[in-house]
């Protein structure tokens, strides 16, 4: 029996998986984070105008994203784990794929985050109207 072998080797491989978990978890929520701050605010005013169930497209929407980020990190896990097998020239060049694909991904995540908030805005019933001398006026508009 090898002397790295055994269970140390079963908890660095379970510490690894639950470190990438937890990794693409905060890539996911910062991609969200960086799809609602470049929103714009009156979208995000709009947004957060909506009665509940307008707002569960919008939910479901993150939630289903969170599984993609953790099937495309499953995805460079292998990507990378093929690299790094080989030399060099190989890791550099699965690393820096990797890298263009977080930034390609999280990048087309954004701009479909904003289609689903644009699309959630124009279908969903509004709460906050406020009525300044007889008119009703969205307090959102500009």
């Amino acid at each position: 029996m090898k002397a790295t072998g055994g269970s140390g080797g079963r908890l660095s491989r379970g510490l690894i998986t639950v470190g990438m978990v937890v990794a693409l978890v905060v890539w996911c929520v910062a991609a969200n984070y960086l799809a609602h701050v470049s929103a714009g605010t009156q979208l995000n005013c709009r947004l957060d105008t909506l009665v509940w169930p307008s707002t569960l497209g919008l939910r479901l929407w993150e939630f289903g994203s969170l599984l993609a980020f953790l099937l495309i990190g499953g995805a460079l896990s292998i990507l990378l784990g093929s690299g790094i097998s080989r030399g060099r020239q190989a890791r550099l060049i699965s690393t820096a794929v990797c890298v263009l694909l977080v930034v390609v991904s999280t990048g087309g995540y954004v701009v479909a985050t904003h289609a689903v908030m644009r699309a959630v805005d124009a279908r969903g019933t509004h709460q906050a109207m406020v009525e300044v001398a007889g008119v009703w006026q969205d307090p959102c508009a500009g």
